[in-house]
């Protein structure tokens, strides 16, 4: 009796893995064992091999669609992490910034190249050991002293409780680096005292969020 072929692939994909392995694995040792094949009818033998084939085949398909079907899974739930980290995190957080307006402005401290070698130069007779004086001299050469200022122009303060508040609410779905960047911006404000200019690691908490909430945006858009 004939049995459908796509009865047969279901009955294949239902086959347990470890059965197809035994099966495999039992007709290499009836094939590469000289006693045991020698026992085989002549009739049968030409049925080793290909049932040796044949059940390594499947074993290789079994194999690659449990590895397919992982990688699916593993990436839908990534997919469904990041989704939710853009909804209840980022969207939020970037949505706070509306009606608080931060300026920045950046800055260039050696922007040409006299004014670094005079920055290499001063370096010479900064430190003691004359080694570590040739190494910053060095360093210097290639250093623009590139920084970046921040501040509030209206809309009140920073909004970092608003921020902290969130991620104790949303905790679950938080990633390190925004916990630490939120941590280090709300103990920076208490170290700077009554500075009006945003601290270098509240600046680093504003980039951050807008990169991630533009990065996460661009991969669930695909």
């Amino acid at each position: 009796m004939d049995v459908p072929a796509d009865k047969l692939l279901d009955a294949l994909k239902s086959t347990p893995t470890w059965v197809l392995l035994g099966i495999a694995l039992s007709a290499l040792a009836i094939w590469f064992l000289p006693p045991i094949f020698d026992s085989v009818p002549d009739n049968a033998k030409w049925a080793v091999p290909v049932a040796a084939l044949a059940s390594g085949i499947f074993l290789v398909c079994k194999l690659s669609d449990t590895g397919i079907s992982y990688t699916r899974a593993r990436y839908s739930r990534r997919m469904a992490q990041d989704l939710e980290r853009l909804n209840r995190l980022y969207d939020p957080i970037f949505a706070i910034f509306i009606t608080c307006h931060v300026t920045t402005s950046s800055s260039i401290l050696y922007p040409s190249l006299m004014s670094r070698i005079r920055h290499s130069y001063a370096e010479l007779s900064f430190y003691e050991r004359r080694l570590t004086c040739l190494r910053m001299a060095w360093s210097a050469l290639f250093y623009r002293g590139y920084s970046i200022n921040g501040v509030v122009d209206f809309g009140g303060n920073f909004p970092i409780s608003e921020i902290a508040a969130l991620l104790k609410a949303e905790a679950i779905y938080a990633d390190d680096k925004l916990c630490q960047l939120t941590r280090c911006a709300h103990r920076s404000r208490y170290e700077e005292g009554g500075n009006e200019l945003l601290t270098s690691e509240e600046l680093e908490l504003i980039q951050h969020v807008g990169l991630e909430r533009k990065r996460l945006r661009r991969l669930l858009s695909r």
